[in-house]
């Protein structure tokens, strides 16, 4: 994976483009462009939910300080000829629709409590 570009948002995260292109067979290429953006698990998140440490270090313990946000999007049998600009229509099409979205000031928080959902509130056994 190479890295294309990182951009700032305005609430604090960092968008990062990836290309994750393959040569594959007789010359064509499956062109793959990932969004990324790491976002820190703050105590201050868990609040909604009584005692925020409570809540906050299982979850830690068992995701780590950080997840990770990500979209990728790919096409198959591209030409080399072609490859260059049908990465790049790729990229602009991930941050003409992703960068609305995940530089709400809100984004970090409800994705960190949508995780934690996922994680302990629909499998409340975990939290053993």
């Amino acid at each position: 994976m190479v890295l294309y570009d990182k951009i700032p948002l305005k609430n604090g995260l960092i968008l990062e483009l990836w290309d994750d292109s393959r040569e594959g067979a007789l010359g064509f290429w499956t062109v793959i462009a990932i969004a990324r953006c790491k976002i820190e698990v703050k105590d201050e998140y868990f609040k909604e939910f009584g005692s925020p440490l409570d809540w906050y270090s299982p979850f830690v313990k068992k995701v780590g300080h950080y997840l990770v946000y990500q979209q990728r999007k790919q096409r198959r049998m591209i030409p080399l000829k072609e490859k260059k600009n049908v990465f790049e229509t790729m990229i602009e099409r991930l941050k003409r629709h992703i960068i609305p979205y995940i530089s709400k000031e809100s984004f970090p928080k409800n994705f960190v409590l949508e995780k934690f959902r996922q994680t302990f509130l629909r499998s409340p056994d975990l939290l053993s």
